[in-house]
Protein backbone atom coordinates (compact mmCIF):
# COMPACT_ATOMS: atom_id res chain seq x y z
CA UNK A 1 0.00 0.00 0.00
CA UNK A 2 1.55 3.46 -0.65
CA UNK A 3 2.35 6.22 1.19
CA UNK A 4 -0.67 8.43 0.29
CA UNK A 5 -3.67 5.42 1.09
CA UNK A 6 -1.23 4.63 4.17
CA UNK A 7 -1.83 8.32 5.20
CA UNK A 8 -5.79 8.70 4.03
CA UNK A 9 -6.74 5.68 6.20
CA UNK A 10 -4.54 6.99 9.61
CA UNK A 11 -6.62 10.23 9.38
CA UNK A 12 -10.02 8.88 9.23
CA UNK A 13 -12.61 5.84 8.28
CA UNK A 14 -14.05 5.03 5.11
CA UNK A 15 -17.63 4.43 5.47
CA UNK A 16 -19.84 2.30 3.24
CA UNK A 17 -24.11 3.08 3.06
CA UNK A 18 -26.07 0.36 3.34
CA UNK A 19 -29.29 3.04 4.70
CA UNK A 20 -30.91 3.12 1.30
CA UNK A 21 -31.43 -0.57 0.35
CA UNK A 22 -27.34 -1.10 -1.44
CA UNK A 23 -26.39 -4.84 -0.80
CA UNK A 24 -23.07 -5.94 0.75
CA UNK A 25 -20.67 -8.30 -1.63
CA UNK A 26 -16.63 -7.24 -0.69
CA UNK A 27 -17.52 -5.19 2.39
CA UNK A 28 -15.48 -7.18 5.00
CA UNK A 29 -13.29 -8.55 2.25
CA UNK A 30 -12.55 -4.59 1.77
CA UNK A 31 -12.10 -4.16 5.23
CA UNK A 32 -9.80 -6.95 5.85
CA UNK A 33 -7.34 -6.14 3.00
CA UNK A 34 -7.07 -2.29 3.38
CA UNK A 35 -7.56 -2.34 7.40
CA UNK A 36 -7.92 0.86 8.99
CA UNK A 37 -11.38 1.99 10.57
CA UNK A 38 -14.15 0.74 8.84
CA UNK A 39 -18.01 2.24 9.00
CA UNK A 40 -21.16 0.69 8.10
CA UNK A 41 -24.13 2.68 7.93
CA UNK A 42 -27.58 1.23 8.21
CA UNK A 43 -26.22 -2.18 8.44
CA UNK A 44 -28.66 -5.11 9.49
CA UNK A 45 -25.90 -7.31 11.09
CA UNK A 46 -22.24 -7.48 12.20
CA UNK A 47 -19.74 -7.50 9.80
CA UNK A 48 -15.66 -8.62 10.76
CA UNK A 49 -13.61 -5.37 10.64
CA UNK A 50 -16.55 -2.29 11.21
CA UNK A 51 -18.59 -0.74 13.45
CA UNK A 52 -21.66 0.81 12.39
CA UNK A 53 -22.91 4.42 13.38
CA UNK A 54 -25.69 7.11 12.02
CA UNK A 55 -24.43 9.06 9.45
CA UNK A 56 -23.96 11.95 11.59
CA UNK A 57 -21.51 10.11 13.11
CA UNK A 58 -19.83 8.63 10.33
CA UNK A 59 -19.02 11.39 8.32
CA UNK A 60 -17.94 13.26 11.02
CA UNK A 61 -14.76 10.49 11.79
CA UNK A 62 -14.56 9.84 7.54
CA UNK A 63 -12.11 10.89 4.88
CA UNK A 64 -13.96 8.25 2.60
CA UNK A 65 -17.53 7.99 2.06
CA UNK A 66 -18.87 5.25 -0.62
CA UNK A 67 -22.41 5.47 -1.55
CA UNK A 68 -22.82 1.60 -3.57
CA UNK A 69 -25.75 1.44 -6.27
CA UNK A 70 -28.55 2.75 -3.70
CA UNK A 71 -31.89 1.35 -4.71
CA UNK A 72 -34.02 3.71 -1.94
CA UNK A 73 -34.16 7.66 -2.04
CA UNK A 74 -31.74 9.86 -0.05
CA UNK A 75 -34.05 12.49 1.82
CA UNK A 76 -33.08 16.61 1.33
CA UNK A 77 -31.36 16.78 4.96
CA UNK A 78 -29.74 13.75 4.15
CA UNK A 79 -27.77 15.06 0.59
CA UNK A 80 -27.30 18.63 2.34
CA UNK A 81 -25.22 17.03 5.33
CA UNK A 82 -22.92 14.87 2.48
CA UNK A 83 -22.40 17.88 0.27
CA UNK A 84 -21.02 19.87 3.10
CA UNK A 85 -19.15 17.51 4.38
CA UNK A 86 -17.55 17.13 0.33
CA UNK A 87 -17.52 20.94 0.68
CA UNK A 88 -14.82 20.60 3.94
CA UNK A 89 -13.08 18.47 2.46
CA UNK A 90 -14.17 14.72 1.89
CA UNK A 91 -14.07 12.21 -0.69
CA UNK A 92 -17.62 10.81 -1.74
CA UNK A 93 -17.92 8.29 -3.92
CA UNK A 94 -21.29 8.06 -5.81
CA UNK A 95 -21.37 4.40 -7.58
CA UNK A 96 -24.34 3.67 -9.60
CA UNK A 97 -25.59 1.10 -12.49
CA UNK A 98 -26.84 0.75 -16.11
CA UNK A 99 -30.12 1.57 -17.22
CA UNK A 100 -31.14 -2.12 -17.27
CA UNK A 101 -33.77 -3.52 -15.17
CA UNK A 102 -34.62 -2.02 -12.02
CA UNK A 103 -30.77 -0.35 -12.85
CA UNK A 104 -32.75 3.00 -14.08
CA UNK A 105 -34.33 3.84 -10.32
CA UNK A 106 -30.73 3.64 -9.48
CA UNK A 107 -29.75 6.07 -11.94
CA UNK A 108 -32.33 8.58 -10.92
CA UNK A 109 -31.27 8.17 -7.41
CA UNK A 110 -27.62 8.94 -7.59
CA UNK A 111 -28.32 11.69 -10.12
CA UNK A 112 -30.56 13.55 -7.06
CA UNK A 113 -27.58 12.78 -5.10
CA UNK A 114 -25.56 14.88 -7.42
CA UNK A 115 -27.74 17.48 -8.60
CA UNK A 116 -28.45 18.43 -4.58
CA UNK A 117 -24.71 18.66 -3.21
CA UNK A 118 -23.64 20.42 -6.59
CA UNK A 119 -21.86 18.71 -8.75
CA UNK A 120 -21.87 18.78 -12.56
CA UNK A 121 -21.55 14.69 -13.12
CA UNK A 122 -24.21 12.44 -13.98
CA UNK A 123 -25.33 9.31 -15.04
CA UNK A 124 -26.96 9.14 -18.40
CA UNK A 125 -29.68 6.65 -18.90
CA UNK A 126 -27.74 3.85 -20.88
CA UNK A 127 -26.24 1.02 -20.42
CA UNK A 128 -22.29 0.60 -21.73
CA UNK A 129 -21.35 -2.76 -23.15
CA UNK A 130 -18.06 -3.61 -25.00
CA UNK A 131 -17.64 -6.67 -27.45
CA UNK A 132 -13.89 -7.10 -27.23
CA UNK A 133 -12.93 -6.40 -23.33
CA UNK A 134 -15.62 -8.43 -21.45
CA UNK A 135 -16.10 -12.00 -19.72
CA UNK A 136 -17.69 -14.13 -21.96
CA UNK A 137 -20.33 -11.62 -22.79
CA UNK A 138 -20.66 -7.25 -23.57
CA UNK A 139 -22.38 -6.41 -20.60
CA UNK A 140 -19.63 -8.22 -18.36
CA UNK A 141 -17.57 -5.37 -19.08
CA UNK A 142 -13.72 -5.27 -18.79
CA UNK A 143 -12.56 -1.88 -17.41
CA UNK A 144 -9.02 -0.34 -17.84
CA UNK A 145 -7.81 2.18 -15.42
CA UNK A 146 -4.92 5.02 -16.14
CA UNK A 147 -2.62 2.84 -14.98
CA UNK A 148 -3.66 0.00 -17.14
CA UNK A 149 -5.13 -2.43 -14.40
CA UNK A 150 -8.69 -4.52 -15.32
CA UNK A 151 -11.74 -4.12 -13.10
CA UNK A 152 -15.22 -5.93 -13.84
CA UNK A 153 -17.66 -3.43 -15.17
CA UNK A 154 -20.84 -5.59 -15.11
CA UNK A 155 -23.68 -3.65 -16.83
CA UNK A 156 -22.11 0.02 -15.94
CA UNK A 157 -23.87 3.15 -16.90
CA UNK A 158 -22.20 6.16 -19.00
CA UNK A 159 -21.00 9.31 -17.18
CA UNK A 160 -21.66 12.66 -18.74
CA UNK A 161 -20.96 16.24 -17.70
CA UNK A 162 -24.01 18.33 -16.95
CA UNK A 163 -23.82 21.91 -18.52
CA UNK A 164 -26.14 24.73 -18.52
CA UNK A 165 -28.67 22.32 -17.95
CA UNK A 166 -27.69 19.73 -20.68
CA UNK A 167 -25.73 16.31 -20.43
CA UNK A 168 -22.47 16.15 -22.41
CA UNK A 169 -21.14 12.94 -23.46
CA UNK A 170 -17.39 12.49 -22.09
CA UNK A 171 -16.51 9.38 -24.73
CA UNK A 172 -13.39 9.87 -27.02
CA UNK A 173 -9.81 11.24 -26.14
CA UNK A 174 -9.41 11.50 -22.53
CA UNK A 175 -7.14 14.00 -22.44
CA UNK A 176 -8.98 16.47 -24.46
CA UNK A 177 -11.69 15.86 -22.03
CA UNK A 178 -9.76 16.64 -18.55
CA UNK A 179 -8.79 19.98 -20.66
CA UNK A 180 -11.98 21.06 -21.81
CA UNK A 181 -13.59 20.09 -18.48
CA UNK A 182 -12.88 20.00 -14.90
CA UNK A 183 -12.42 16.30 -14.16
CA UNK A 184 -10.65 13.34 -14.13
CA UNK A 185 -11.32 9.66 -16.15
CA UNK A 186 -10.84 7.09 -13.41
CA UNK A 187 -11.71 4.05 -15.06
CA UNK A 188 -13.34 3.92 -18.69
CA UNK A 189 -14.61 1.20 -21.10
CA UNK A 190 -11.93 0.66 -23.97
CA UNK A 191 -13.94 0.12 -26.82
CA UNK A 192 -17.97 0.55 -25.67
CA UNK A 193 -20.90 0.63 -26.96
CA UNK A 194 -23.84 2.29 -25.72
CA UNK A 195 -27.11 -0.12 -25.69
CA UNK A 196 -30.19 1.17 -24.39
CA UNK A 197 -32.81 -0.89 -22.51
CA UNK A 198 -35.39 1.58 -21.03
CA UNK A 199 -37.01 4.69 -21.12
CA UNK A 200 -36.46 7.55 -20.81
CA UNK A 201 -33.41 7.25 -23.59
CA UNK A 202 -30.08 8.26 -23.16
CA UNK A 203 -29.22 12.33 -23.07
CA UNK A 204 -25.66 12.69 -24.31
CA UNK A 205 -24.92 9.50 -25.27
CA UNK A 206 -26.27 7.56 -28.64
CA UNK A 207 -26.63 3.84 -29.05
CA UNK A 208 -26.46 5.02 -32.83
CA UNK A 209 -23.41 6.26 -32.78
CA UNK A 210 -20.93 5.20 -29.68
CA UNK A 211 -19.52 2.35 -30.88
CA UNK A 212 -16.01 1.08 -30.15
CA UNK A 213 -14.98 4.38 -28.94
CA UNK A 214 -13.54 5.26 -25.38
CA UNK A 215 -16.51 5.38 -22.69
CA UNK A 216 -16.09 6.77 -18.88
CA UNK A 217 -17.71 4.46 -16.09
CA UNK A 218 -15.86 6.37 -12.93
CA UNK A 219 -15.40 10.28 -13.23
CA UNK A 220 -13.41 12.39 -10.28
CA UNK A 221 -14.33 16.26 -10.24
CA UNK A 222 -13.15 18.60 -7.50
CA UNK A 223 -16.07 20.15 -4.99
CA UNK A 224 -14.84 22.81 -2.99
CA UNK A 225 -11.99 21.57 -0.58
CA UNK A 226 -13.04 17.79 -1.60
CA UNK A 227 -13.53 15.46 -4.22
CA UNK A 228 -16.64 13.25 -5.88
CA UNK A 229 -16.55 10.61 -8.12
CA UNK A 230 -19.26 9.25 -10.07
CA UNK A 231 -19.00 5.67 -11.69
CA UNK A 232 -21.53 3.33 -13.55
CA UNK A 233 -20.40 0.49 -11.13
CA UNK A 234 -20.02 -0.55 -8.01
CA UNK A 235 -16.86 -1.26 -5.69
CA UNK A 236 -18.83 -2.96 -2.92
CA UNK A 237 -22.67 -4.50 -2.84
CA UNK A 238 -24.47 -4.72 -6.88
CA UNK A 239 -24.88 -8.33 -8.28
CA UNK A 240 -21.07 -8.46 -9.31
CA UNK A 241 -18.90 -5.33 -8.13
CA UNK A 242 -15.81 -3.89 -8.81
CA UNK A 243 -13.89 -5.39 -5.91
CA UNK A 244 -13.62 -9.17 -7.27
CA UNK A 245 -10.68 -10.96 -7.87
CA UNK A 246 -11.80 -13.20 -10.64
CA UNK A 247 -14.85 -13.22 -12.94
CA UNK A 248 -15.81 -16.17 -15.23
CA UNK A 249 -12.48 -17.28 -15.22
CA UNK A 250 -10.89 -13.62 -15.95
CA UNK A 251 -8.42 -12.52 -13.69
CA UNK A 252 -8.90 -8.71 -12.08
CA UNK A 253 -7.17 -6.41 -9.91
CA UNK A 254 -10.36 -6.55 -7.67
CA UNK A 255 -9.71 -5.16 -4.05
CA UNK A 256 -7.00 -2.65 -5.10
CA UNK A 257 -9.65 -0.62 -6.99
CA UNK A 258 -10.06 1.99 -3.62
CA UNK A 259 -6.32 2.27 -3.53
CA UNK A 260 -6.37 2.81 -6.99
CA UNK A 261 -8.76 5.25 -7.20
CA UNK A 262 -7.56 7.51 -4.40
CA UNK A 263 -4.26 8.00 -5.87
CA UNK A 264 -5.64 9.28 -8.69
CA UNK A 265 -7.87 11.74 -7.15
CA UNK A 266 -5.14 13.19 -5.30
CA UNK A 267 -4.00 15.31 -8.38
CA UNK A 268 -7.63 16.73 -8.70
CA UNK A 269 -5.87 19.30 -5.77
CA UNK A 270 -4.04 21.08 -8.92
CA UNK A 271 -5.12 23.23 -11.14
CA UNK A 272 -7.69 22.64 -13.54
CA UNK A 273 -9.82 24.61 -16.62
CA UNK A 274 -12.88 25.97 -15.25
CA UNK A 275 -15.71 25.68 -18.25
CA UNK A 276 -17.51 28.90 -18.79
CA UNK A 277 -19.89 30.01 -21.56
CA UNK A 278 -19.04 32.58 -24.15
CA UNK A 279 -21.73 35.15 -24.24
CA UNK A 280 -21.39 35.46 -28.13
CA UNK A 281 -23.17 32.28 -29.31
CA UNK A 282 -22.78 30.26 -26.67
CA UNK A 283 -19.73 28.27 -27.28
CA UNK A 284 -17.76 26.61 -24.74
CA UNK A 285 -14.23 27.98 -23.70
CA UNK A 286 -11.60 27.41 -21.34
CA UNK A 287 -9.90 29.18 -18.66
CA UNK A 288 -6.86 29.30 -16.57
CA UNK A 289 -9.15 29.86 -13.43
CA UNK A 290 -8.14 27.48 -10.49
CA UNK A 291 -10.52 25.35 -9.28
CA UNK A 292 -10.67 24.10 -5.65
CA UNK A 293 -9.84 20.91 -5.46
CA UNK A 294 -8.52 18.37 -2.65
CA UNK A 295 -5.74 18.62 -0.46
CA UNK A 296 -4.31 16.37 1.71
CA UNK A 297 -0.43 18.04 2.01
CA UNK A 298 -1.02 18.65 5.45
CA UNK A 299 -2.37 14.96 6.65
CA UNK A 300 0.22 13.35 4.54
CA UNK A 301 3.17 14.95 6.24
CA UNK A 302 1.09 14.59 9.76
CA UNK A 303 1.09 10.62 9.74
CA UNK A 304 4.89 10.21 8.43
CA UNK A 305 5.71 12.17 11.24
CA UNK A 306 3.72 10.14 13.59
CA UNK A 307 4.65 6.92 11.93
CA UNK A 308 8.41 8.04 12.22
CA UNK A 309 7.77 8.90 16.05
CA UNK A 310 6.52 5.84 16.73
CA UNK A 311 9.29 3.19 14.56
CA UNK A 312 11.24 5.63 17.06
CA UNK A 313 10.00 4.97 20.09
CA UNK A 314 9.57 1.52 19.40
CA UNK A 315 13.69 1.26 18.76
CA UNK A 316 14.44 2.88 21.88
CA UNK A 317 11.86 0.69 23.87
CA UNK A 318 13.69 -2.09 22.54
CA UNK A 319 17.26 -1.45 23.11
CA UNK A 320 15.75 -0.65 26.81
CA UNK A 321 14.35 -4.30 26.96
CA UNK A 322 17.69 -5.81 25.76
Amino acid sequence: MNVFILALLLNGCVAVDLSHGEADNCIEDLASYYGGCWITIGAKREYNGTVDMPLDEALSRSVLFIIGQPTDPFSPKEIEKIGKWVENGGILWVAGDSDYGSGKNVQFIVNSVMDGIGSNLRLDYASVEDPRNNAGRGYRVICFSRRGSRYLCHGPGPVAYLLDGKMHKLSGDQDNLEKEYPLKILIFAENGKIVENTEPLAEAYSALYDENVKIPIAVAEPLGKGVVILSGETPYGGYAPMCLDEYHGVKLAGKTILEEILTEVRDLEKSVPKVVKRKDGGRIVRTAEKCPGYDLGKSILVSLSIIALSTLIAIIIRRKIR
